[in-house]
């Protein structure tokens, strides 16, 4: 059905009409979604068909590569599909990529008849994965960002699920009745979330726009996909599924890039960029002694306001984050950067979990101590944590930054932005990720003046294309501020100007069209090339880094 579907996709792009062209898609989505349990049997055709921009250094852009469709190296598939019909409404390119996807369809038919890809453990391994991502990442809007339809991918990874976990089901319910109950009152509770947002007919089915949910509908779906995981790992291990193994957390192990020896954090340059960063820490630490104390009041609504003051600062001073790597985590980490228990890992903490009890749960109850543990001091508390303390004690060491630190650091932001943030995974209960947006951006850009500032060679061949690239990016957002995003010295850095920024009235992200959302993406890819050619310019691309092989325009070209 999958390939019927997808030569089916194609069909209906060749005939032009762009609305059977996108009903076509969503017809087509959801075999794979039932099929991607088992992914982990074939990652590279996976990746082919279902992956996202964010897990490529160039992002939606490809047209660096030599081939564009490469096997699980270059961004294509399903999301690729869906933001050429949805977001840019781009027929002729969205047939280029369809047709791809009926030849990764027919590798797939190839792969799953080989049966000695596929075990136990890695049957419950894929369950526990795929029910701990829609609780924790895709819960975001993530997976269908421009045609919104999330539900269908959860409905039909449900179904997925289950259909691979039921032939196990009879040898549980022979070793132990009563877990077997509670997996398959876990799968009907999971459904049962989200069989209200469903609608069978005789012509197929239709789906609740993701973004209608209501935050609480939201946290239903995480709450039970949350509680799958769980049930599903206790049945591994009571069946003792095939030697199955949680997996664990071990790091980075990735080769390390040295960074190409220049520009010192005691250069001018690095100086400045730091400087401007040190003065809104110290406003960052006064905004998240004020959350704590909000937090403290009893007062949800005033909670609320403090933590969308606190926020704003610490996304422009994220742009140094691989200096902080520790503390970035700590302060800043979503449920997704955790394993198998996402969200309900214990080590969970920082903004997104004060951002879930605040807007989600609608809670104080469990956001004071954590709070707590963002601040350098506290003085109401014994429950002071080191996480702003210790990335105060980082900001003033000059030797942890150079050149190669900064421009990986705007790098990544810059590339996370539009590939990434874009879904609205930052801010998924608060809806401020038009915040994140603005304040990653002059991040970005009070770290990349310095050097043109300071390079007069520089300043006469980009000056001008880097006002009108970050100002056509800024230029996307629907929100109006006192704040100058061009003012980033550490002289602007005041109290007026930290509250007029902080008493910005961001919006609601969750409500962008896809037009906006357009603008975001291409301009947004277009600030990470600018960021990319310049330094490359200067000389801090180390050639073990892959970002630095990118080549091509903007994504908007």
């Amino acid at each position: 059905m999958h390939l019927d579907y997808a030569k089916k996709l194609v069909t209906a792009i060749s005939s032009g009409n762009l609305d059977q062209a996108k009903a076509a898609y969503i017809a087509f989505r959801p075999y794979y979604d039932e099929i991607e349990v088992l992914c982990e049997s074939f990652p590279d055709i996976d990746s082919d068909i279902d992956a996202r921009p964010y897990a490529f250094v160039s992002g939606d852009a490809s047209c660096d590569a030599d081939d564009p469709f490469a096997r699980g190296q270059v961004y294509q598939g399903s999301h690729m599909v869906e933001a050429l019909l949805y977001r840019d409404g781009d027929l002729g390119k969205a047939k280029l990529y369809a047709t791809e996807l009926v030849r990764d369809s027919e590798d797939l038919m190839k792969a799953l008849q080989n049966s000695s890809t596929f075990y136990a453990a890695r049957t419950f391994d894929g369950i526990i994965d795929l029910a701990t991502e829609i609780g924790s990442k895709k819960i975001s809007s993530e997976e269908e960002t421009y045609s919104d339809h999330s539900i269908l991918i959860f409905y039909h990874n449900t179904a997925g699920m289950y259909s691979v976990y039921s032939p196990y089901h009879p040898l549980l319910q022979a070793s132990n009745s009563s877990l077997a109950k509670s997996v398959t009152d876990a799968f009907t509770q999971l459904n049962s979330t989200l069989l209200p947002f469903v609608n069978t007919t005789p012509q197929g089915q239709t789906f609740t726009p993701y973004s209608q949910l209501t935050t609480s509908q939201r946290a239903n779906v995480t709450s039970a996909a949350y509680n799958l995981a769980a049930q599903v790992m206790a049945a591994a291990a009571a069946l003792k599924a095939d030697n199955y193994t949680a997996d664990t957390d071990g790091g980075d192990n990735s080769a390390v890039c040295n960074p190409a020896p220049v520009f010192q954090g005691t250069s001018p340059q690095i100086s400045a960029g730091l400087a401007y960063l040190r003065a809104l820490n110290q406003f960052e630490l006064a905004q998240v002694d004020a959350l704590a104390k909000a937090i403290n009041s009893g007062n949800l609504s005033a909670a609320q306001a403090a933590y969308n003051r606190s926020r704003p600062l610490y996304e422009q001073i994220e742009v140094l984050s691989p200096a902080f790597k520790t503390e970035a985590k700590e302060i800043n980490a979503r449920a997704h950067d955790y394993d198998h228990d996402g969200g309900e890992d214990p080590d969970f903490s920082g903004f997104h979990k004060i951002e879930q009890l605040l807007y989600r749960d609608q809670t104080l109850s469990g956001a004071q101590p954590l709070a707590a543990g963002l601040q350098a001091s506290f003085s109401d508390t014994p429950l002071v944590m080191e996480a702003f303390a210790n990335l105060t004690s980082k900001l003033n060491d000059s030797s942890l930054f150079n050149g190669y630190v900064s421009f990986n650091g705007m790098n990544g932001l810059a590339t996370s932005t539009p590939a990434l943030t874009i879904s609205t995974e930052e801010e998924t209960y608060s809806h401020l990720s038009y915040m994140v947006f603005y304040n990653n951006w002059k991040g970005i850009y009070s770290q990349l003046l310095p050097f043109l500032s300071q390079n007069s060679t520089l300043q006469a061949s980009m000056g001008a294309q880097v006002q009108k690239t970050f100002g056509d990016a800024f230029a996307c957002l629907p929100i109006q501020t006192k704040d100058v995003w061009s003012d980033v010295s550490a002289a602007n850095v005041t109290q007026s100007s930290v509250s007029n920024l902080v008493s910005t009235n961001w919006g609601d992200f969750n409500a962008a069209n896809n037009k906006i959302r357009q603008c975001i993406f291409s301009k947004g890819f277009a600030v990470r090339d600018l960021v990319v050619n310049m330094a490359k310019m200067l000389g801090v691309t180390p050639s073990c880094d892959a970002i630095y092989l990118y080549t091509c325009g903007s994504a908007s070209a």
